[in-house]
């Protein structure tokens, strides 16, 4: 009975094997260049497949073997019949290789793809080695030139990939992938995914992309992404741009990020020990979140939109440098996919206090950044505004509730922007102040004071002979009128300046209107200068 039923399965397997639309080779060994002219003759139906574990694959030429037409046909003369535009082979059906290449010891193989079109190109290789010194490791290399393909996906280990002047639509590396690098540059490229990979360094240059995610991964070295042309899918996808990784050197620098009809945004969400993000235009919102422990950049840029959830590193062994000319009028909330970017400028806004305070702290952070680093124009200049999105809050409060205590808070709040930019400038609280001052006095030139018995009967007098015509003409009445009007003047300034200081009179040395306007002065110095105090300690204490 279990002899009939082995029997059983064994014959359903050899009957699976016989139908199965893949083609699996019996021999153990493989030359690259055989399953290439292969691939020729099949058409877009088929599929050729080399998955088996103990499949190993042979190299002509250990130091380096070109993939291209010119070496298949050096192999295989026939196959001249299936060039296209001038040494360029398609191949049409989907070539899935995966296995080992033999065991190597003293040789360090590099593959080279050249001047071939791919329906679909899928690889699980590995390299073993009875010896892996770092120089034989980093030296192993799978690269592509003049390749065009619907897709490449690779599982592949210790191979440096190489991709240059090269289409393809999509480029995906799978979990569990180590290799040493990834170099992209000048190529088109629709869609890369780099997931759950452990690599060195990846670089990316010159290249134009329509989306790029990087999740899970641990960069050892460097993600380094520079001049490239991101533009953005139109399929309805919110993100168009995730870095979201263990990345020990992040650089992002001379990109452009294109804006999308569907508002795709820019996520950046690094952990690392450094980060700079350096003259990229993004004309699509960008999310910046940061786990930097050490370095973290941000200058140079022309953002359309920030949402700042960085974690910034504030200690002192650390470097921080935000550009705040950068952010200015930038800066946003917006905190998940599914959310709508918060401005914080209309009634509808404002009266969500939730995301208003989110949007204040992420001000605060950036202040924080600028007092560590001792930037206090900085600082300040964020601050400022910040206090802007208050005072509108303030408005929309008075507005919708009312009540005294609203309006006060409001009126307060306009003042200290006025006569200190809210404790920011001591030098316009001192401007401020000295206006008041020469307003006042210009008030109390018009009213009698008892400093002033003497010289404003004189300057009267002086003004009645100025107007007469006499025999001793203009110039000397005009001399005496002119002296009295500046005694009278400066009587009136000294008035001024010592109700506005409160220095105190004893009596009130002015009687009428002209009393209690003083008493108003000194009411106002004596608050008007707090604030100037305050100012000045904030200041100097920063």
């Amino acid at each position: 009975m279990i002899t009939r039923g082995l029997f059983s399965y064994t014959y359903l397997l050899v009957i699976v094997l016989f139908l199965s639309p893949y083609y699996i080779h019996a021999q153990k060994n493989v030359n690259f260049l055989d399953v290439f002219y292969e691939a020729l003759s099949k058409d877009s139906t088929e599929k050729l497949v080399y998955n088996l574990t103990a499949r190993e694959f042979v190299l002509d030429n250990y130091e380096q073997l070109y993939i291209s037409p010119k070496t298949i046909i050096a192999k295989y003369p026939d196959a001249k019949r299936y060039l296209v535009k001038d040494s360029l082979f398609i191949i049409k059906c989907d070539i899935q290789l995966g296995g080992k290449i033999m065991d190597l010891s003293t040789i360090d193989p590099k593959i080279e793809f050249k001047n071939m079109i791919f329906q679909k190109l899928e690889m699980n290789l590995n390299l073993y080695y009875k010896t892996l010194a770092n120089e034989v490791f980093f030296g192993s290399a799978l690269s592509f030139e003049n390749v065009s393909a619907k897709s490449f996906i690779t599982f592949s280990n210790n191979f440096q990939l190489y991709f240059n002047d090269s289409d393809f639509q999509r480029i995906h590396l799978g979990a569990g992938v180590e290799c040493p690098g990834v170099f992209i540059t000048n190529s088109k490229i629709d869609y890369i995914t780099i997931n759950h990979t452990q690599t060195h360094s990846i670089v990316l240059k010159n290249n134009k992309i329509n989306r790029l995610k990087i999740t899970g991964s641990e960069i050892k070295k460097e993600l380094r992404i520079e001049e490239n042309i991101f533009d953005p899918l139109k399929d309805g996808e919110p993100v168009s741009f995730l870095i979201d990784a263990e990345i020990e050197y992040l650089y992002l620098t001379d990109n452009h990020f294109l804006k999308s009809e569907q508002h795709q945004e820019v996520r950046i969400i690094p952990s690392g020990a450094s980060v700079n993000i350096s003259n990229n235009r993004f004309e699509e919102h960008l999310h910046l979140g940061n786990k930097t422990r050490s370095f973290f950049e941000v200058k140079g840029n022309n953002f359309s939109t920030v949402c700042l959830m960085a974690s910034l590193p504030q200690t002192p062994q650390n470097y921080v440098s935000i550009k705040w000319e950068d952010l200015s009028n930038k800066m946003v909330w917006k905190p998940n996919l599914e959310d709508s970017i918060y401005f914080g400028k209309t009634d509808k806004e404002l009266a969500d206090a939730f995301n208003f305070n989110n949007l204040i702290s992420s001000y605060g952070k950036l202040i924080d950044v600028y007092k560590n680093n001792r930037n206090i124009v900085d600082a300040n200049k964020v601050y400022l505004e910040m206090k802007l999105f208050e005072q509108q809050r303030f408005k929309h409060i008075y507005k919708t509730e009312g009540g005294s205590i609203n309006y006060f808070r409001l009126k307060l709040h306009q003042l200290l922007a006025v006569f200190t930019r809210h404790g920011t400038d001591p030098a316009q609280a001192i401007t401020a102040s000295a206006w008041l001052i020469v307003l006042f006095s210009f008030i109390y030139f018009f009213f009698p004071s008892d400093w002033d018995v003497k010289s404003k009967p004189q300057m009267i007098s002086d003004f009645r002979t100025f107007v007469q015509k006499n025999e001793h003409g203009y110039f000397k009445p005009f001399l005496r009128l002119s002296q009295g009007v500046i005694i009278s003047m400066f009587n009136a300034l000294i008035l001024s300046v010592n109700a506005f200081v409160t220095l105190g009179f004893g009596t009130i040395p002015t009687k009428g209107l002209a009393k209690h306007i003083c008493i108003l002065e000194g009411l106002l110095g004596w608050f008007l200068l707090s604030l100037f105090i305050a100012s000045l300690l904030n200041q100097v204490l920063f």
